[in-house]
């Protein structure tokens, strides 16, 4: 039997505090809603969930070589408010560990985040 493998997609919303802060949090559930809806036109509805604050994850069954492309559709509508997103991934095996698979796709965004940070 072969292994079956899927993709975690973990967002973190990029300068999401200072937004809300400028703009008020009206404007920050609109950020966020603008940024689920974008990951649910991207992933399947049922395979996109809210970890809390500002951060999201997706699954995927399709591997990440449209990463560049995914970011700019996921960011396009909400650049407006001067925040972006910051994104790792990692592929899972399907009896993996839950925790394992975060931990995992955490590391990644925040090395992503550092990234796009020194490129300012």
């Amino acid at each position: 039997m072969s292994e079956q493998y899927q993709w975690l997609y973990y967002f973190d919303l990029d300068n999401f505090k200072q937004a809300n802060d400028e703009y008020g949090h009206h404007i920050g559930d609109k950020v966020l809603k603008l940024f689920a809806d974008s990951l649910t036109e991207q992933f399947q509805k049922d395979t996109v969930f809210r970890l809390g604050g500002d951060e999201f994850v997706a699954f995927s069954n399709d591997s990440p070589e449209a990463l560049p492309q995914l970011r700019a559709h996921i960011t396009n509508k909400i650049e407006q408010y001067q925040v972006s997103a910051s994104i790792g991934n990692c592929k899972t095996k399907i009896e993996q560990e839950p925790d394992e698979i975060l931990k995992q796709a955490d590391a990644k965004m925040y090395r992503d985040k550092s990234r796009s940070k020194s490129h300012r």
